[in-house]
């Protein structure tokens, strides 16, 4: 039963001012995800993210990854470089920005240096124009205009690719995969004017995202024309970028939206889309120029009963988790690597495979493993806050203000810091308390005599360490 006199404070998502804007703006915890399963008396509580332990260095950033089912391996394109679940480099394929990592059973696809590259396991080749007779005897050689490749994905015994700058994607040949189509290679999507982005795939169709509209193209059957438009599928909102959307729960999540609307995260199915933005994710994308859009990478993560997305921009990483969220609460996370809260968490091309995930890096050629036992990130402590709602307190003294954690389970000793607000923005000074001392299991964290309120009161948590936490049941009690 709750104490009497005392104010529960939920932890999962926080309140603070935006002055510029004289607004109130949800305040996200920071490397920390919401659990939404009862403890203590409260209904859910905080965790840590996972920490990225190095296994090896490759020679330059991630830039794309696959598990290669036919082949049994896992490829990532590290800088110009594609190399092995091992590290080794098995050829250069150029270019720069994210590479997306389509594959058939005989190759692996490389979209790098706005070619369509094939990696057969011994020569790199490229989509290219077939030949004189080489289709056939005396079959001419085709002049089609290739254009420069930007995306890929391989369904239905064929690559499929867009053209930038184009509304036309096209389709590889059944018999020589390297080739485009002899009779019918290229398709337009028509419900907008807008230019191809983006491509996928969903159960047999071909998906084209343009920027402000996604197309699906299903199989004729017949050898001219290959594929015919599901106009009744036609999504009025697509992606701001070619790495702007991912499959999740058997439809996409994009950056991006409909147009004349400001850019927003959405889940898309045939013919809708929901919003999964709040105000304060459509509030930091409206920060970004269309150009730093462009960079977005979306990808899904799933891992302890969190089905989640992570949304990498430029200055920013953003993780929405489904599985957490309802209509009324939508569960958004910023991940942080560092301990001073400025720079975007650096793991990024996540990959399950034989029961570990991987990751590359954004900042070096680090490949790291995700490690549920440590919350470092490549060997160095990260940050963690979370904040209170605003709570109306008007004219009473705070007595303490106690969290409750797992403590004693970590080897090392580690400190939490309070601190509090009364307008929303600025911040007191805090009050240090132990967090979790190595096999002291019965520590309370409490902070005294936090002093006198006039009217509202928030509270801010931070911690540094190296250790997986737990936080949950935020409670305050104030006297008269």
């Amino acid at each position: 039963m709750p104490e009497p006199g005392v104010v529960s404070i939920p932890l999962s998502k926080g309140l603070i001012v935006d002055p510029s804007e004289v607004d109130w703006l949800d305040a996200l915890p920071v490397n920390l995800l919401a659990v939404p399963k009862g403890v203590l008396e409260s209904a859910g509580y905080l965790r840590s993210w996972p920490g990225l332990s190095r296994q090896f260095s490759a020679n330059d950033i991630a830039r794309g990854a696959v598990n290669n089912i036919p082949q049994d391996t896992l490829f990532r394109v590290q800088g110009p470089e594609l190399i092995n679940e091992d590290g080794d480099v098995l050829v250069n394929v150029g270019g720069v920005g994210h590479a997306a990592m389509p594959f058939s059973g005989l190759t692996q696809g490389i979209v790098s240096a706005n070619a369509l590259n094939y990696w057969d396991g011994s020569a790199l080749t490229q989509l290219q124009n077939w030949v004189a007779d080489e289709h056939g005897p005396d079959d001419p050689a085709t002049t089609f205009d290739i254009g420069e490749v930007i995306d890929a994905v391989y369904e239905n015994g064929r690559y499929h690719w867009i053209k930038r700058g184009s509304g036309e994607w096209g389709v590889t040949d059944l018999i020589n995969e390297q080739r485009p189509d002899y009779l019918a290679p290229f398709y337009s999507a028509e419900s907008g004017f807008d230019e191809n982005v983006g491509i996928a795939k969903w159960k047999k169709l071909i998906v084209v995202f343009g920027r402000f509209t996604t197309e699906f193209f299903s199989a004729t059957g017949a050898t001219e024309p290959i594929y015919r438009p599901e106009r009744s599928l036609t999504v009025q909102a697509g992606i701001v970028g070619v790495g702007a959307k991912c499959d999740f729960f058997d439809n996409f999540a994009i950056v991006g939206g409909p147009i004349n609307e400001p850019v927003s995260v959405y889940l898309i199915a045939q013919g809708q889309y929901t919003e999964l933005a709040t105000r304060r994710v459509q509030k930091l994308l409206r920060s970004y120029t269309d150009a730093e859009l462009a960079q977005t990478y979306i990808e899904p993560i799933k891992f302890d009963g969190h089905d989640m997305i992570i949304i990498h921009l430029m200055r920013d990483t953003l993780v929405y988790d489904h599985a957490a969220s309802d209509q009324q609460n939508r569960r958004w996370t910023i991940l942080k690597s560092d301990i001073s809260g400025t720079r975007p968490y650096r793991g990024i091309y996540h990959i399950a495979r034989n029961n570990t995930f991987t990751s590359g890096d954004k900042r070096d050629g680090s490949v790291s493993n995700l490690r549920f036992d440590s919350a470092a990130h490549i060997g160095e402590a990260v940050e963690y806050e979370c904040f209170s709602p605003m709570l109306q307190l008007r004219n009473l003294s705070l007595f303490d203000l106690q969290v409750d954690n797992i403590p004693g389970f970590n080897e090392e000793l580690y400190r939490l810091a309070f601190s509090v607000t009364y307008d929303g923005k600025s911040y007191g000074q805090e009050k240090w308390v132990n967090f979790s001392n190595p096999s002291n299991r019965r520590e309370r964290i409490l902070a005294r005599q936090l002093g006198y309120t006039r009217n509202n009161v928030g509270f801010k948590l931070r911690w540094i360490t190296t250790a997986p936490s737990t936080i949950s049941h935020l409670r305050v009690r104030p006297v008269q």
